[in-house]
């Protein structure tokens, strides 16, 4: 069985993950797994603690597990991974989870889409930081670097970011080894 290249769209909220990876998906014929935490959140409510948010994280991981148990493709989308919840933890509670610390550094095989903070904020029950988007933005270019993983930083508005995502994308995919994908 061919590696499974795992491709996450990353960063602050209301920067347009979930929609990005569908477009992506999409434009490839692929698949985006969607998010954990808001099916969590809409199911349990948004109010949570220290512990729950591990519980979410696990969920998170097991969620991704399934979701690729009879996966046949070789390339799939991720609507964030664990170190969202490292930065989760990180702002909220000031502190971390040894778990999702120890199950991040595992996670070196993953490619990511860090998006900017650039479009505008839509408002969502479930979204707590609509003024600190950028200093958000930092926490996740600091990890993935000290992490030394590979990303590309997306930009723009509409249909240019779904555009800067699929050239980026494209360039990701060739250092892998991969061929052009469909355009």
């Amino acid at each position: 069985m061919t590696e499974l290249t795992k491709i996450v769209l990353t960063g602050p909220e209301s920067t347009g993950k979930s929609m990005l990876g569908m477009a992506l998906a999409e434009h490839y014929g692929l698949k985006c797994v969607p998010e954990f935490a808001r099916y969590y959140l809409e199911k349990n409510g948004k109010e949570y603690n220290f512990n729950q948010l591990l519980e979410i994280a696990r969920g998170h991981k097991v969620f991704q597990r399934q979701a690729v148990e009879d996966y046949k493709g070789s390339i799939i989308f991720y609507d964030t991974d664990l170190i969202n919840f490292h930065i989760w933890t990180k702002l909220v509670f000031h502190q971390s989870h040894k778990w999702i610390d120890e199950e991040m550094e595992k996670e070196q095989d993953h490619l990511y889409l860090l998006l900017y903070p650039d479009i505008p904020w839509t408002h969502d029950p479930l979204r707590e930081n609509p003024n600190n988007r950028h200093h958000i933005y930092d926490h996740h270019l600091r990890t993935i670097a000290n992490l030394k993983r590979k990303y590309r930083v997306i930009k723009g508005n509409g249909d240019i970011r779904i555009r800067n995502a699929i050239k980026a994308v494209d360039e990701m995919l060739s250092l892998k080894g991969f061929k052009k994908q469909k355009s």
